[in-house]
């Protein structure tokens, strides 16, 4: 199946190292997404301008392609810091933090993966139990299901996770004080998208496709804070949910019929949406997004892109790598790097070695990521460990 992260894993294979989101594949092989990851995945920290976020897809201008800029005029580096396991636990990843830095949330693969003996390739969810730091220190959260990884934190502790049996992710969980929700979803069986954001409100955007069926047929939700109920977004057939805002703006992407068309959205509420501009002959994809900012990709160029949802102004950027999250100051995380304004910080490996992928950053510079390294039967990957490097100016 042909769907836009499948067409931004093609640029990603070529133009650049391996993604977060590819490593979480590999460990979590029951997904049918790479993400920012992308994929995966911060919640959204920071709010709108006062008033804005329904009006602003109607009110974004026109943006012309614009001079790319480089990755930073100044280079510097940040040294990392392992993050400590949960007793008895291995194999644990960091995947989101929240704005403040203060939350860190993750989760520990503890079991295997099943693996087709015929064609060799992975089958279902891995066994997993979330893990969250607080300040530093790290607890595990209860698993009502065989797995579970969380997508997001906001600044008050509250975690979101995607959750499934056997098969497939197919439930949405909020952890408000270490205590699990799960989302009640339209009737039918449905397949979660593993990226499902919060915001500061306590609101979470979910991303599902009935089961069996291609992308171009998911639905966005929306779970309220104080509602046990996800509810429909009037959003269009093949919208897929990225990044939810304070203000309840919602940017994506959306995928055409066929599946061979993808295009960058800004959506409010109520359903009225603007496309997000790319250079010309450029078709792009939103990773993530955070307060007044939405990154991604575009290609076959393979760079990163960054918008300014309040302003409607458009900026490419000479980085060939996946952009995999951005804080509400428009930094910007790839494979090794932070771009802070007009520097570009160096991700330090923790040990010779020892090369951390980070995955989010939060608003005060910490990034957040693990360590990868394959497997003994170099089938999947491991993670020897969880990271975070505090890149904020000195």
């Amino acid at each position: 199946m042909t769907d836009d992260q499948d067409l931004l894993d093609r640029f990603k294979t070529a133009e650049g190292p391996v993604s977060r989101v590819t490593v979480e594949t590999a460990v979590a092989a029951g997904r049918r997404r790479t993400a920012r990851r992308r994929a995966a995945r911060a919640g959204c920290g920071a709010v709108l301008v006062a008033g804005a976020a329904l009006a602003v897809p109607a009110l974004l201008p026109d943006a012309s392609d614009g001079p790319a800029v480089t990755s930073g005029t100044g280079r510097t580096s940040c040294a990392a810091n392992r993050l400590p396991a949960p007793p008895g636990l291995t194999n644990v990843w960091a995947v989101t933090v929240d704005p403040t830095g203060r939350y860190i949330a993750g989760y520990a693969v503890t079991g295997n993966l099943d693996i087709d003996p015929v064609t060799r390739k992975f089958t279902g969810t891995a066994p997993s139990r979330p893990v969250l730091w607080t300040d530093g220190q790290a607890t595990t959260l209860p698993a009502p299901l065989r797995a579970v990884e969380p997508t997001g934190v906001n600044a008050d502790g509250v975690v979101v996770a995607v959750a499934g049996d056997q098969k497939r992710f197919d439930s949405v969980l909020r952890y408000v004080d270490g205590v699990p929700e799960k989302a009640v979803l339209p009737a039918g069986q449905w397949e979660v998208h593993p990226y499902a954001k919060i915001n500061a409100r306590g609101d979470i955007l979910i991303t599902v496709v009935p089961a069996g069926k291609p992308d171009s047929e998911g639905v966005v939700l929306l779970w309220k804070a104080g509602s046990r109920t996800a509810k429909r977004m009037p959003l269009p057939v093949g919208a897929d949910g990225k990044a939810l805002t304070d203000s309840g703006a919602v940017v994506g992407d959306r995928l055409g019929s066929r599946g061979d068309q993808l295009s960058a959205y800004l959506w409010d509420e109520r359903g009225n949406g603007r496309k997000l501009p790319t250079p010309h002959g450029q078709q792009g994809s939103v990773n993530t997004g955070r307060g007044d900012w939405a990154v991604g990709n575009v290609w076959p160029s393979g760079t990163v892109i960054r918008w300014n949802l309040s302003t409607g102004e458009t900026t490419p950027i000479e980085l060939h790598a996946p952009a995999h999250a951005i804080n509400s100051h428009g930094w910007i995380v790839t494979d090794g790097t932070l771009m802070r304004d007009d520097v570009t910080v160096e991700l330090s490996p923790v040990a010779p070695g020892e090369v951390g992928l980070p995955v989010d950053v939060a608003d005060n510079g910490t990034v957040v990521g693990s360590i990868p390294a394959e497997s003994e039967d170099r089938l999947t990957t491991v993670s020897r460990g969880p990271v975070s490097w505090p890149c904020g100016p000195k």
